[in-house]
């Protein structure tokens, strides 16, 4: 599995005409549509880089790249046997791509929203989360930066487990996230980001940061 990420504040202006004048009619509308200019450089950036790895893996100029998106909205590359999934947050797009279905989410640490996690985690999650049992959870307490960096343990994982089914947002509990962090889920954290990758597929699995 290839990992790679680009830094949105790095673009500068001929590098990012350069990368939006290869994107195909469908996905430069889909970028002209935002109206920050943050989301417009991100979606840039993740063509890029689909672009420039697929380049290297296949040995083939960017601009002969085609990337078209399917019926539910994920990008793909045409007549090329590769898979690659993309996100992006705050100034980071990331890129997971290999031989198999991947999986890959990346997120900004701000600061833990409790409701959100009630809403979206099971028992087993949330007793991970807050480091106790179910009935002694306190949704009102406030949030140290230990259990923001479960938070987001469990959110990028789940993110990206969903994506790499392509089922939305699924039940996967923390248990079973730290049985396979070393074969299928790996995750790695920064001081702003944490990101989180599903493989499906053990022999593709390597290492990767993100700072």
């Amino acid at each position: 599995m290839l990992f790679d990420k680009f830094d949105i504040s790095l673009f500068e202006k001929k590098e990012y005409e350069k990368w939006y004048s290869l994107m195909s009619v469908e996905r430069r509308r889909r970028t002209d549509a935002y109206r920050a200019e943050s989301d417009r450089l991100r979606s840039v950036a993740g063509d890029m880089l689909i672009r420039k790895n697929i380049s290297k893996l296949c040995g083939t100029a960017p601009e002969n790249v085609s990337i078209e998106i399917n019926p539910g909205g994920k990008p793909y590359a045409v007549d090329i046997d590769i898979e690659f999934n993309i996100s992006h947050s705050g100034d980071f797009a990331v890129l997971a791509m290999g031989k198999n279905q991947v999986g890959i989410d990346v997120e900004i640490m701000r600061s833990v929203n409790l409701k959100l996690a009630k809403r979206v985690f099971d028992n087993v999650e949330l007793e991970y989360l807050f480091g106790c049992k179910s009935e002694d959870i306190d949704f009102n307490r406030e949030p140290d930066s230990k259990m923001r960096l479960r938070f987001y343990e469990l959110w990028t994982a789940k993110e990206a487990y969903s994506k790499y089914t392509g089922t939305g947002l699924v039940s996967f509990s923390a248990q079973e996230i730290h049985q396979c962090k070393s074969a299928v889920i790996c995750s790695a954290a920064g001081d702003e980001y944490y990101v989180s990758v599903y493989c499906g597929d053990k022999s593709e699995y390597d290492t990767f940061e993100i700072v």
